[in-house]
């Protein structure tokens, strides 16, 4: 079967992920412009790693949040996603990653109907905490046994291959955004005021935006700061986390400005009032960061991006090193200090930088991401009697 056969009659697909978060809601509606699918969301967004903001709200699709109880912290629940994947009429079911028990159900449900399981996932390291690494062997089993996986990009492609996972079955759907909202023009007259409001008097900016939280190499980015000793740049923080505390004590010497979470609708005037931006996460024994979507937003109003090795949009194919951003190695401090001074005091080199990442993220599309499902639903449906 092939991808033009896909399109004569829709395919039914159940579609099994977490929440809705924001950022999701628009590659949502696009393939199910294109597909016959049911969203099945399990979760109640009380994920560690989710910020907590942003509205999950359901896009114009059909689906529902499934009712559901938390046991602990990695078991939720949901009755309800029994009757969809042993019950309802499909012809492929689709699962993330996330969710231990919706991940066996929706699996097992697959196998034993014989409809076509397809796994999409972001995880590029092995978990540690005990809990995963009691289910690495099943989650091995799953790999093995899935008919066709999704990936956020090269970067997952090349874990699982090192896992004795079958290439060919392999599927990047590189992960884009809903870039419309970031694209917007910004006047200087904004920019201006946004730097009276915030009290920036320096020519120059750097921004990072997440969670005030180890894995986000937060404590890293504040010393390369520190150690450059630039009178003539800002350095601004918006977030919020465990480390928000410490991190306010650490920069009050520092020119920099702690900024609470800013609403989404107008966070582009920051990537407009930034001149580099650092996603500088480093991996942890429970985390490593699968894409890191804000890399994605200030591409958008030219920043200069610099991420550590250890960011899924740095491995995983939209930040090329040296060409429209930088790649340094995580938890190396001293070649963050460096990659930050040549790009503050070099304008031709973070000229070029932020030019080629405004034409990189124009033609990072949904259009692009889709095709990687393509790819593998027309292989799941050929290979569904595989046995691997």
């Amino acid at each position: 079967m092939t991808s033009k056969d896909l399109n004569r009659n829709p395919l039914r697909i159940q579609f099994i992920f977490n929440f809705c978060a924001h950022y999701r809601k628009k590659f949502f509606e696009e393939l199910a412009k294109k597909y016959d699918i049911n969203y099945w969301f399990f979760s109640d967004g009380g994920e560690y790693y989710s910020d907590g903001l942003g509205s999950r709200s359901l896009g114009n699709f059909k689906g529902r949040y499934l009712r559901g109880i938390n046991l602990g912290s990695h078991v939720r629940l949901t009755p309800g996603l029994l009757v969809e994947v042993f019950c309802r009429k499909t012809d492929v079911i689709i699962k993330c990653i996330n969710g231990p028990v919706p991940l066996l159900l929706s699996f097992l449900a697959a196998k034993i109907r014989g409809i076509p399981f397809i796994l999409w996932t972001g995880l590029w390291h092995d978990l540690q905490s005990p809990f995963h690494k009691l289910a690495r062997p099943l989650v091995q089993f799953i790999y093995q046994k899935s008919n066709a996986i999704v990936t956020y990009g090269d970067h997952v492609k090349a874990y699982l291959v090192r896992r004795d996972v079958n290439a060919d079955k392999i599927f990047p759907a590189y992960q884009a955004h809903d870039t419309e909202p970031f694209l917007q023009n910004v006047s200087k007259h904004e920019i201006d005021e946004l730097r009276w409001n915030l009290g920036i008097t320096s020519s120059k900016v750097v921004l990072f935006i997440g969670r005030f939280v180890e894995e986000k190499g937060i404590d890293m980015l504040v010393d390369a700061f520190k150690a450059l000793d630039f009178d003539d740049t800002t350095l601004v923080l918006i977030g919020a986390g465990d480390k928000e505390t410490e991190l306010r004590e650490k920069v009050k010497n520092l020119q920099c400005r702690i900024l609470p979470y800013v609403e989404n609708s107008q966070l582009y005037k920051y990537y407009a009032l930034a001149d580099i931006f650092v996603l500088p996460s480093i991996t942890t024994g429970r985390f490593k960061e699968p894409w890191g979507f804000v890399v994605n937003e200030a591409m958008c109003q030219r920043c200069a991006v610099v991420v550590s090795d250890a960011v899924g949009a740095g491995q995983g194919g939209l930040i090329k090193n040296g060409t429209n951003g930088v790649i340094f190695h995580e938890k190396n401090s001293a070649e963050l200090v460096n990659v930050l001074r040549r790009l503050l005091q070099e304008e031709t080199y973070r000229s070029q930088l932020q030019e080629q990442a405004l034409a990189t993220i124009h033609s990072w599309t949904f259009e692009n991401m889709i095709a990687g499902f393509d790819a593998a639903i027309a292989y799941a449906l050929n290979h569904k009697n595989s046995k691997e």
